[in-house]
C-alpha cells in the first residue's frame, strides 16, 4: 500500500474526497442524535444501552441486588408450608388440651353429682357447723317447716336458673333414643348445680340432712316418691367410651335407691305432720319441681339420716 492509500485509512478522506471506514456517512457524523423512537438517556436514564453519552463504550449493566423472584416464591412457599404445619400442630394440641379439660371437668361434675368430692366437702364442713338431730318420732314443728320453706324457695330459684340443663336431661333420661352427648353435658350441668346448692346451704347455716329429710317427708306424704324408672344399660353410642356410659347407668341406679331410701328412712309420715304440711300446701306447691331433679340433687345428701329415730 503506498503512502497516499495509507493517508487514506488514517487522516478521514482519502485523495478522491470521499468518506473514509471509520467515519460516518453525511448527516449522520456531525451530530449525536438518538435515533428515532429512543431518548438521549436510553430506556429510563443513562446512556442507551448502557452506554456513555455521547456514543462512548457498551457498559454491562450493574448486578440486581437481593434475591430473585424465583428464591422469593420458593421461600414464600416454605414459609408458608411452616406457619401451615406448626398452626396443624398448635391446633392438634389445644384440641387434646380442650378434649382433656371437658373430660376433667365431666369427670367433677359426675363426682358433684353422687354426693362427693366439693360438694361432699361442703357438706361435711355444713354437719360440723350446723349439726342436725333428726326429731323424735319424725314429728315435726311449724318453726323449722317454716325455716326449711325458706331455704328451700332459694334452692328452687337456683334450680331455675339451671332450666337449660335440667329440661335437657329430663328431655334424654326419658328418651327411648336418647342423645347420650346432650344426656352427659345436661349431667354435667347437673353436678354444677349441686355444687351451688351444696354453697347455698353452707352460705345459709342449713345441714344438708335437715334439707333432705323434710324434702323426703313432703314428697313421701304427697305419695309422690316413685322415681321414673328408664332403663339404659343398652343404651350405645359410638362418640363416647364405655366408661361414659357406665357412669350414666351408675347414676341412675344411685337415682332409684334414693326412691328406695325414701321408704326405707320415712317408713311413714305422721299425723301431726301430714296436718301441718295440709296447712301449707299452697306454699309447699308453689316450690315443687320435677321430682326425678330433686332425687338427683338428693343423692349422696343424707347419710346423717341413717340410724335415725323411726316410729
Amino acid at each position: 500500500m503506498t503512502d497516499h492509500e495509507q493517508a487514506s485509512f488514517g487522516n478521514g478522506s482519502p485523495s478522491g474526497g470521499g468518506p473514509a471506514f471509520g467515519s460516518p456517512p453525511d448527516g449522520m457524523g456531525a451530530s449525536n442524535q438518538s435515533p428515532p423512537g429512543f431518548s438521549d438517556s436510553g430506556f429510563g436514564g443513562g446512556s442507551q444501552f448502557g452506554g456513555q453519552p455521547g456514543g462512548g463504550a457498551y457498559s454491562p449493566p450493574p448486578p440486581k441486588k437481593g434475591m430473585s423472584t424465583g428464591c422469593k416464591v420458593a421461600l414464600a412457599c416454605g414459609i408458608a408450608t411452616l406457619v401451615v404445619g406448626i398452626a396443624g400442630l398448635v391446633g392438634t394440641v389445644f384440641l387434646c388440651q380442650y378434649i382433656g379439660t371437658e373430660l376433667q371437668e365431666m369427670g367433677v361434675a359426675f363426682e358433684n353429682l353422687g354426693g362427693g368430692g366439693e360438694v361432699g366437702t361442703l357438706n361435711d364442713q355444713n354437719r360440723q357447723e350446723n349439726p342436725f338431730s333428726r326429731p323424735s318420732n319424725d314429728v315435726v314443728t311449724e318453726a323449722s317447716l317454716e325455716r326449711y320453706l325458706a331455704v328451700r324457695e332459694k334452692v328452687v330459684r337456683e334450680i331455675e336458673g339451671a332450666d337449660e340443663h335440667t329440661s335437657t336431661f329430663l328431655g334424654e333420661y326419658r328418651s327411648s333414643q336418647p342423645d347420650v352427648l346432650k344426656l352427659l353435658e345436661s349431667m354435667k350441668g347437673l353436678g354444677e348445680l349441686k355444687l351451688e346448692i351444696a354453697k347455698l346451704l353452707l352460705d345459709e347455716g342449713y345441714n344438708p340432712d335437715e334439707y333432705a329429710f323434710f324434702t323426703m317427708m313432703i314428697y313421701f306424704a304427697a305419695e309422690e316418691a316413685e322415681v321414673e324408672d328408664t332403663d339404659m344399660s343398652g343404651t350405645q353410642d359410638d362418640q363416647i367410651g364405655q366408661n361414659e356410659q357406665e357412669q350414666i347407668q351408675d347414676m341412675q341406679q344411685e337415682a332409684n335407691e334414693v326412691n328406695n331410701d325414701v321408704y326405707r328412712l320415712i317408713p311413714n309420715v305422721p299425723p301431726e305432720n301430714l296436718e301441718l304440711f295440709s296447712e301449707y300446701s299452697s306454699q309447699i306447691d308453689d316450690l315443687r319441681v320435677e321430682k326425678l331433679i330433686d332425687v338427683y340433687m338428693l343423692i349422696g345428701t343424707y347419710q346423717g339420716l341413717e340410724g335415725g329415730n323411726f316410729n
